[in-house]
Protein backbone atom coordinates (compact mmCIF):
# COMPACT_ATOMS: atom_id res chain seq x y z
CA UNK A 1 0.00 0.00 0.00
CA UNK A 2 3.12 2.64 0.86
CA UNK A 3 5.65 2.83 -2.17
CA UNK A 4 8.69 5.22 -1.25
CA UNK A 5 10.63 5.99 -4.41
CA UNK A 6 14.42 7.46 -3.68
CA UNK A 7 15.80 6.98 -7.06
CA UNK A 8 15.42 9.82 -8.96
CA UNK A 9 13.07 12.16 -7.67
CA UNK A 10 11.52 11.37 -3.76
CA UNK A 11 8.43 10.94 -3.23
CA UNK A 12 5.27 8.53 -1.38
CA UNK A 13 2.54 7.32 -2.48
CA UNK A 14 -0.08 5.97 -0.62
CA UNK A 15 -2.60 3.83 -1.76
CA UNK A 16 -2.04 4.38 -5.53
CA UNK A 17 -2.33 8.78 -4.08
CA UNK A 18 1.18 10.74 -3.95
CA UNK A 19 1.68 12.34 -1.02
CA UNK A 20 1.32 16.42 -1.76
CA UNK A 21 2.32 18.92 0.54
CA UNK A 22 -0.05 21.83 0.25
CA UNK A 23 2.69 24.25 1.45
CA UNK A 24 6.40 23.96 3.01
CA UNK A 25 7.12 19.66 2.79
CA UNK A 26 8.16 18.65 6.64
CA UNK A 27 11.48 18.19 6.05
CA UNK A 28 12.73 17.18 9.28
CA UNK A 29 10.16 14.02 9.24
CA UNK A 30 10.80 13.12 5.68
CA UNK A 31 15.17 12.78 7.12
CA UNK A 32 13.51 10.86 9.88
CA UNK A 33 12.14 8.50 7.18
CA UNK A 34 15.04 8.42 4.86
CA UNK A 35 17.65 7.75 7.51
CA UNK A 36 15.04 5.03 8.23
CA UNK A 37 15.36 3.85 4.70
CA UNK A 38 19.66 4.12 4.76
CA UNK A 39 19.94 1.91 7.77
CA UNK A 40 18.09 -0.31 5.50
CA UNK A 41 15.40 -3.91 6.71
CA UNK A 42 16.51 -4.18 10.31
CA UNK A 43 15.92 -0.59 11.02
CA UNK A 44 17.57 1.19 13.79
CA UNK A 45 17.56 2.09 17.28
CA UNK A 46 17.33 5.57 18.78
CA UNK A 47 21.31 6.43 19.31
CA UNK A 48 21.62 5.04 15.88
CA UNK A 49 19.10 8.05 14.52
CA UNK A 50 19.99 10.66 16.63
CA UNK A 51 23.40 10.12 15.94
CA UNK A 52 22.44 10.59 12.11
CA UNK A 53 20.22 13.06 12.16
CA UNK A 54 20.52 15.41 15.75
CA UNK A 55 24.90 14.55 16.18
CA UNK A 56 25.07 18.13 17.82
CA UNK A 57 22.30 17.95 20.17
CA UNK A 58 22.33 16.22 23.78
CA UNK A 59 21.35 12.92 24.70
CA UNK A 60 17.77 13.92 25.92
CA UNK A 61 16.66 16.37 23.58
CA UNK A 62 18.03 14.37 20.60
CA UNK A 63 15.56 11.01 22.05
CA UNK A 64 12.67 13.96 22.51
CA UNK A 65 13.39 14.48 19.09
CA UNK A 66 13.49 11.04 17.83
CA UNK A 67 10.08 10.73 19.66
CA UNK A 68 8.31 13.63 18.29
CA UNK A 69 10.06 12.72 14.68
CA UNK A 70 8.21 8.89 15.35
CA UNK A 71 5.15 10.20 16.32
CA UNK A 72 4.94 12.36 12.99
CA UNK A 73 5.74 10.20 10.36
CA UNK A 74 3.13 7.71 11.35
CA UNK A 75 0.41 10.36 11.06
CA UNK A 76 2.02 11.44 7.51
CA UNK A 77 2.28 7.47 6.39
CA UNK A 78 -1.35 7.00 7.82
CA UNK A 79 -1.76 3.13 7.60
CA UNK A 80 -1.53 1.44 11.05
CA UNK A 81 1.65 -0.75 11.54
CA UNK A 82 3.32 1.24 8.64
CA UNK A 83 6.02 1.46 11.41
CA UNK A 84 7.03 -1.25 13.98
CA UNK A 85 9.10 -0.68 17.19
CA UNK A 86 10.62 -3.48 18.31
CA UNK A 87 13.01 -4.65 21.43
CA UNK A 88 13.90 -0.67 20.68
CA UNK A 89 14.49 -0.51 17.02
CA UNK A 90 12.31 1.40 14.46
CA UNK A 91 11.65 -0.13 11.10
CA UNK A 92 9.24 0.31 7.81
CA UNK A 93 7.00 -2.74 8.04
CA UNK A 94 7.97 -4.84 5.35
CA UNK A 95 4.50 -6.24 4.66
CA UNK A 96 3.36 -2.64 4.21
CA UNK A 97 5.87 -0.34 2.76
CA UNK A 98 8.27 -0.99 -0.44
CA UNK A 99 11.12 1.08 -0.74
CA UNK A 100 12.77 1.08 -4.79
CA UNK A 101 16.03 0.93 -3.46
CA UNK A 102 15.86 -2.29 -1.74
CA UNK A 103 14.07 -3.54 -4.38
CA UNK A 104 16.86 -2.58 -6.37
CA UNK A 105 19.29 -4.07 -4.19
CA UNK A 106 17.33 -7.21 -3.96
CA UNK A 107 16.61 -7.44 -7.65
CA UNK A 108 20.50 -7.50 -7.79
CA UNK A 109 21.72 -9.39 -5.81
CA UNK A 110 19.04 -12.27 -7.10
CA UNK A 111 20.81 -11.56 -10.58
CA UNK A 112 24.22 -12.96 -9.57
CA UNK A 113 23.25 -15.83 -7.27
CA UNK A 114 20.34 -17.41 -9.99
CA UNK A 115 22.50 -17.03 -13.25
CA UNK A 116 23.44 -20.08 -14.69
CA UNK A 117 26.39 -21.22 -16.97
CA UNK A 118 24.58 -22.07 -20.03
CA UNK A 119 21.11 -20.41 -18.83
CA UNK A 120 20.96 -16.59 -18.17
CA UNK A 121 17.40 -15.98 -18.80
CA UNK A 122 16.68 -15.68 -15.68
CA UNK A 123 19.49 -13.51 -14.77
CA UNK A 124 18.55 -11.56 -17.52
CA UNK A 125 14.95 -10.53 -16.56
CA UNK A 126 15.87 -9.91 -13.24
CA UNK A 127 18.73 -7.51 -14.33
CA UNK A 128 16.45 -5.31 -16.82
CA UNK A 129 14.02 -5.40 -13.66
CA UNK A 130 16.58 -4.14 -11.71
CA UNK A 131 17.40 -0.99 -14.35
CA UNK A 132 13.88 -0.08 -14.45
CA UNK A 133 13.67 0.97 -10.88
CA UNK A 134 16.96 3.10 -10.92
CA UNK A 135 15.60 6.34 -12.21
CA UNK A 136 18.46 8.49 -11.07
CA UNK A 137 20.38 9.16 -8.00
CA UNK A 138 19.50 7.74 -4.17
CA UNK A 139 18.12 10.27 -2.73
CA UNK A 140 19.37 13.08 -5.20
CA UNK A 141 17.58 15.88 -3.44
CA UNK A 142 19.44 15.77 -0.25
CA UNK A 143 22.52 17.47 -1.92
CA UNK A 144 25.27 15.48 -0.49
CA UNK A 145 23.96 15.15 2.99
CA UNK A 146 26.75 13.05 5.04
CA UNK A 147 24.75 10.10 5.51
CA UNK A 148 23.29 9.91 1.95
CA UNK A 149 26.58 9.95 0.15
CA UNK A 150 28.22 6.18 0.78
CA UNK A 151 24.70 4.59 0.18
CA UNK A 152 24.17 6.59 -3.22
CA UNK A 153 27.42 5.35 -4.34
CA UNK A 154 27.16 1.67 -3.72
CA UNK A 155 23.69 1.88 -5.32
CA UNK A 156 25.43 3.62 -9.01
CA UNK A 157 28.27 1.36 -9.14
CA UNK A 158 25.52 -1.42 -8.83
CA UNK A 159 23.50 0.15 -11.33
CA UNK A 160 26.45 0.11 -13.89
CA UNK A 161 27.44 -3.40 -12.59
CA UNK A 162 24.01 -4.03 -13.67
CA UNK A 163 24.45 -2.06 -17.42
CA UNK A 164 27.36 -4.11 -18.27
CA UNK A 165 26.74 -7.62 -16.67
CA UNK A 166 23.08 -7.14 -19.22
CA UNK A 167 24.97 -5.69 -21.82
CA UNK A 168 27.53 -8.39 -22.30
CA UNK A 169 24.73 -10.94 -21.81
CA UNK A 170 22.97 -9.22 -24.77
CA UNK A 171 25.79 -9.13 -26.98
CA UNK A 172 26.93 -12.87 -26.60
CA UNK A 173 23.17 -13.13 -27.58
CA UNK A 174 24.08 -11.17 -30.41
CA UNK A 175 21.69 -8.60 -29.62
CA UNK A 176 23.72 -5.56 -30.68
CA UNK A 177 21.17 -3.21 -30.65
CA UNK A 178 19.75 -4.07 -27.92
CA UNK A 179 23.44 -4.51 -25.81
CA UNK A 180 23.95 -0.40 -27.14
CA UNK A 181 20.61 0.55 -26.00
CA UNK A 182 21.32 -0.71 -22.63
CA UNK A 183 24.87 1.22 -22.55
CA UNK A 184 23.13 4.48 -24.02
CA UNK A 185 21.32 4.34 -20.46
CA UNK A 186 24.50 3.94 -18.28
CA UNK A 187 25.98 6.78 -20.47
CA UNK A 188 23.14 9.01 -19.34
CA UNK A 189 24.24 8.91 -15.91
CA UNK A 190 28.05 8.82 -16.51
CA UNK A 191 29.25 9.38 -20.12
CA UNK A 192 32.85 9.22 -18.75
CA UNK A 193 32.20 5.65 -18.04
CA UNK A 194 35.35 4.01 -20.04
CA UNK A 195 34.50 0.23 -20.16
CA UNK A 196 30.31 1.26 -20.59
CA UNK A 197 32.19 3.26 -23.64
CA UNK A 198 34.07 0.88 -24.94
CA UNK A 199 31.28 -1.76 -25.22
CA UNK A 200 29.22 0.79 -26.95
CA UNK A 201 31.53 1.53 -29.54
CA UNK A 202 31.71 -2.49 -30.17
CA UNK A 203 28.49 -2.87 -30.69
CA UNK A 204 27.96 -0.30 -32.97
CA UNK A 205 30.74 -1.18 -34.88
CA UNK A 206 29.09 -4.81 -34.90
CA UNK A 207 25.43 -3.01 -36.04
CA UNK A 208 27.42 -1.38 -38.95
CA UNK A 209 28.96 -4.54 -39.99
CA UNK A 210 25.25 -6.15 -40.25
CA UNK A 211 24.05 -3.02 -41.90
CA UNK A 212 26.48 -3.83 -45.18
CA UNK A 213 25.94 -6.98 -45.50
CA UNK A 214 21.86 -6.48 -45.27
CA UNK A 215 22.35 -3.57 -47.98
CA UNK A 216 24.81 -6.36 -50.04
CA UNK A 217 22.36 -9.23 -49.99
CA UNK A 218 19.38 -6.46 -50.69
CA UNK A 219 21.56 -5.26 -53.84
CA UNK A 220 22.88 -8.30 -54.81
CA UNK A 221 19.28 -9.69 -54.96
CA UNK A 222 17.91 -7.46 -57.04
CA UNK A 223 20.88 -7.64 -59.57
CA UNK A 224 20.06 -11.33 -60.48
Amino acid sequence: PIRIYTLGRFRIVIEDRNIEFANKAPHKILSFLKGLIVFGRDGAGKEQMADLLWPDTEGDKAYKSFEISLHRLRKLLVLEDALLMENGRVRLNPRLCWVDAWAFEFLSDRTEAVRKPNDIRESRVLAEKALKLYNGEFLAGENGTPWTVAPAERLRNLFFKNIIRLGRDLEESGEWAKAAECYERGLQYDENREEISRRLALCRREIGKREKTALLHIRRKNNR
